[in-house]
């Protein structure tokens, strides 16, 4: 992978979403970051599930991407307002080193914040 890429886990929760929800919830961002221009986004693989079920609760509203590190502002301001949209919602970032940020409606980044989040996201892809 080149070092203007970098993988990230993203996690969604929504307190009172039922597993139906949350599953919505998740198309409906992935659809959402691959018209913001993420590399590549999807579900992350989680081996064979049993037959009929939807996914359980740790995949339902997770996504792995891949995103160039010179649109990692653009990201971040969209993951933040993103978890605006409904009250109670949750949005984590993970990366693979483990570093991990949290957005939600009660925290609201500056925008001397989020450029400083991106250079520090910038740094684990290397």
């Amino acid at each position: 992978m080149p070092d203007s890429e970098l993988e990230l886990t993203i996690f969604i929760e929504e307190a009172d979403s039922d597993a139906e929800q949350l599953d919505m919830l998740t198309n409906y961002l992935q659809r959402d970051l691959r018209e913001l221009g993420v590399d590549s986004v999807g579900r992350p693989a989680t081996g064979a599930a049993p037959a009929g079920a939807k996914g359980d609760p740790f995949t339902l509203g997770a996504l792995a991407l891949v995103v160039a590190s010179d649109i990692l502002p653009k990201l971040i301001e969209f993951l933040q307002a993103w978890s605006l949209r409904g009250e109670q919602r949750v949005v984590r970032i993970k990366t693979p080193d483990g570093l991990e940020v949290e957005f939600t409606p009660e925290h609201r980044m500056s925008g001397e914040q989020i450029a400083a989040l991106a250079k520090q996201l910038s740094q684990t892809s290397t």
